[in-house]
């Protein structure tokens, strides 16, 4: 704190002139004849000592008024330094958010090329001859060591959008660390950003060792919308048979958008799209589409959601994922002497085409026994499957085929009469031990399981309508812990739920179970739209299988692929590696996956065995800006939206600022306590006689 007038402090020992006063001035009690004073001695008492607080008082208010009336003459002001780099040592930091939000375009130049131009011409003129840190979004020891403002501009390069992986308000707490550090005459720490709300979750504590700067760079009003969001359901998509593209859009409230998707190859060959649809954003600037494809029968394939009209932020208007698509699977159906209809049904499930598509991902066939190609095996059970027999099954779940088997209902009564050798063959086969349970001969319902599985959690939507699914007769089981409920059946009347299709696995296979047959006879199952993907999902690789990932930027590419040590992973832009399996681990890890595309796996044959998409952060695409004084809080702060008004601002900054509010203030008050305590001796009096 100084004073602009020195001058007036030399009036400092005025404030003693009350007291003098007082002294000079002040009067002997006279002294009166009377009678006597033994009735009025204890009152006189009282008063006096009232009287002597009262003076005191009055004396001090007066002192402390002289003495706010020479400082409020000085005039207190509080003063910056004169220049970002004068006066002495002067150290600085600059904060640079560099994160893809940075991209917005404003005046036909992005966020990030305005801040790179600022910090330029602040290491040119106002910091040159001091020492400057930069931090950006993504840390880099290299620039955040102090350097002289020449060695900066020498080896300066165009700012980069960059991942973000942490809020810049911890990247400005690291630059605060740095300048507390520091033996400095003059600190400085700059932070140019946009605010979004993103990079600032908290508001920070008020820096106090040095001035403060922020270029608050995001425009009043931008005018933007992108997708966030974009997915297939179901997740895991069967060629020929339709799927829903969601994609959720976020953009200014009240906008309307068009808004499109197309499906292209690995190598840009067009192979499917919509025709757009015009979405309107909700009060709270979101909205969600869908829209109907079908997939072709490719490995992998490239899903685009697209956002016509103009914008300020161009990379969000497009928005891909990555699909696998399931190779063509052989699947063996075990038929029985006498096919019956529940048989057909099966069939037709599996294949409705019969053969004739070649883009279905299911190549059925029939027979009586299991071929070592065989990806998955059906067998409507009608009767207890002899030791060989379920020897098979077992042995094709272990060597990691799928096995689906539908109980015929009434199956549990005959189990108790089974010799144990079948017993213990057939056991590992079902999800438990079958019982006789009365209540498996009355009407249950489908219903939602306690917790759905990922393989066909898509299947119970609503608008399934999964609890139209009856049954009349059905296998009861004592459960065992390792199998899991996918679609549960609820009875009728009273009574506890249980399970209509079971999963659990053995080996590297796995079996589900139908405790029904699609028969009319037992249920509705062959008739309901729900059976044809159920059992068809069921002879299919789970979707957690996928060698396609989809991750945003500065996630860890993984690929789990057993049988190889080494594979190539090529960059989007071409750029080949050689990632080794770490010693012990089971999936293949890339962790420099610092730009967005698609990166390729391939094997030593050069065939593709993996795909990853890396996506710029959808979070980035959402607006949000917070006002700055909320988020980096101080008295000291200069905030400014451009290079001229931060040089006005600060011109402005480094002239004296009068402080004189609180002293004003401090003196109304005392004049008021005067006051008050000169007319205070009548009510003194008044309190003494009615005591």
């Amino acid at each position: 704190m100084d004073f602009l007038f020195l001058g007036a402090l030399i009036g400092l020992p005025l404030a003693a002139l009350p007291v003098v006063l007082h002294l000079l001035f002040r009067k002997k009690s006279p002294v009166v004849l009377f009678s006597t004073t033994r009735f009025i001695r204890a009152s006189m008492q009282k008063t006096a000592a009232r009287r002597r607080v009262q003076k005191w008082l009055l004396l001090a208010a007066r002192v402390l008024m002289v003495l706010l009336l020479i400082l409020v003459a000085a005039q207190p002001a509080k003063r910056l330094a004169a220049s970002l780099g004068g006066g002495g040592s002067s150290v600085a930091a600059i904060v640079i958010d560099t994160s893809y939000s940075m991209q917005l375009s404003r005046d036909q130049q992005t966020l990030l090329d305005r801040a790179d131009q600022y910090v330029v011409a602040l290491l040119q003129n106002e910091l040159a001859s001091g020492s400057v840190a930069v931090f950006e979004s993504l840390p880099d020891a290299s620039t955040e060591m102090l350097q002289s403002a020449n060695e900066r501009l020498a080896k300066w390069t165009p700012l980069k959008p960059q991942p973000s992986p942490q809020p810049l308000a911890d990247r400005i707490q690291s630059a605060i660390r740095l300048l507390d550090s520091q033996q400095a005459q003059t600190k400085w720490l700059i932070v140019l950003t946009d605010s979004q709300s993103r990079e600032f979750p908290r508001a920070m504590e008020t820096w106090t060792g040095g001035n403060l700067v922020v270029f608050d760079l995001h425009p009043a009003v931008a005018r933007s919308a992108g997708v966030t969001k974009l997915a297939l359901d179901p997740d895991q998509p069967i060629p020929g048979i339709g799927v829903e593209a969601a994609a959720r859009v976020t953009g200014r409230s009240g906008d309307a958008r068009a808004v499109s998707v197309d499906v292209v190859s690995l190598d840009e060959k067009p192979l499917a799209s919509t025709s757009p649809r015009v979405v309107t954003m909700d009060s709270t600037g979101e909205s969600e589409v869908r829209l109907p494809l079908k997939l072709p029968a490719e490995p992998y394939l490239v899903v685009r959601a697209k956002v016509d009209g103009e914008d300020d932020l161009a990379w969000d208007n497009v928005r891909q994922i990555v699909v696998q698509t399931p190779r063509q699977r052989k699947v063996k159906v075990l038929t029985s002497e006498r096919p019956t209809s529940a048989d057909r049904f099966v069939t037709l499930a599996l294949d409705p085409s019969e053969g004739r598509s070649t883009d279905w991902p299911l190549r059925v066939s029939g027979g009586k026994s299991i071929g070592g190609d065989d990806a998955a095996v059906v067998s409507l059970v009608s009767a207890w499957p002899s030791v060989e027999q379920a020897n098979q099954l077992r042995s094709a779940a272990e060597r990691g085929a799928t096995v689906v088997l539908l109980l015929r209902p009434g199956l549990q009564d005959a189990w108790d009469k089974l010799p144990q050798p079948q017993k213990d063959a057939i056991r590992p086969l079902l999800p438990g031990d079958p019982i006789i349970d009365p209540a498996a001969n009355r009407a249950h319902r489908a219903s939602p399981p306690a917790i759905a599985g990922s393989l066909l959690k898509e299947l119970l939507d609503e608008r399934f309508q999964l609890g139209a699914m009856t049954t009349s007769r059905l296998v009861s089981f004592n459960r065992s812990p390792q199998a899991t409920v996918l679609v549960a059946a609820a009875p009728t009347g009273d009574g506890a739920s249980t399970g209509l299709v079971y999963r659990h696995t053995i080996g590297g296979g796995s079996i589900y179970t139908f405790a029904t047959l699609p028969d009319p006879q037992f249920s509705t199952l062959a008739t309901h739209p729900i059976f044809l993907p159920l059992i068809v999902r069921c002879c299919l690789p789970d979707a957690a299988s996928s060698t396609a990932q989809n991750v945003e930027l500065g996630a860890s590419l993984k690929l789990n692929l057993p049988g190889e040590s080494k594979l190539t992973l090529t960059t989007p832009a071409g750029e080949p590696f050689i990632v080794e399996r770490a010693a012990g681990a089971s999936e293949f890890v890339f962790t420099r996956a610092i730009q967005p595309g698609l990166y390729r796996w391939t094997n030593g044959a050069g065939q593709i065995v993996g795909v990853a998409n890396v996506q710029l952060p959808a979070d980035e695409a959402v607006l949000n800006y917070r006002d700055v004084p909320t988020v980096i809080p101080g008295e000291s702060v200069i905030v400014a939206k451009d290079l001229d008004d931060f040089r006005a601002k600060l011109a402005g900054a480094t002239q004296p600022s009068p402080r004189w509010s609180p002293l004003i203030a401090c003196v109304l008050v005392l004049l008021c306590l005067e006051a008050m305590l000169g007319n205070s001796s009548r009510l003194w009096k008044l309190a003494g006689r009615s005591s």
